[in-house]
């Protein structure tokens, strides 16, 4: 029996798509800006009120960092849910 097989699935393939699709530019700016503004600080210890403050200047490298997060970090595509 395979490790996958002991865990029942919880959304379906469609599910699992939207969810590991790679969000539009909206989505990204929304999610910073409905974050709390001090909320505990990134791996970078900038906080969401750094981001949000600064996103005119940063925001458009923001959005090519998030986008392209699945093509520099591949062993982290869960795009498939095993069969």
């Amino acid at each position: 029996m395979r490790n996958s097989e002991c865990i029942p699935r919880s959304i379906s393939q469609g599910q699992n798509n939207l969810l590991c699709r790679i969000p539009n530019d909206e989505e990204i700016r929304s999610s910073f800006f409905s974050m709390k503004l001090h909320s505990a600080p990134n791996l970078d210890d900038l906080s969401v009120n750094f981001y949000t403050n600064y996103w005119d200047t940063m925001g458009s490298d923001l959005y090519i960092v998030i986008k392209n997060f699945s093509t520099v970090t591949p062993s982290l595509d869960l795009r498939r849910l095993p069969s």
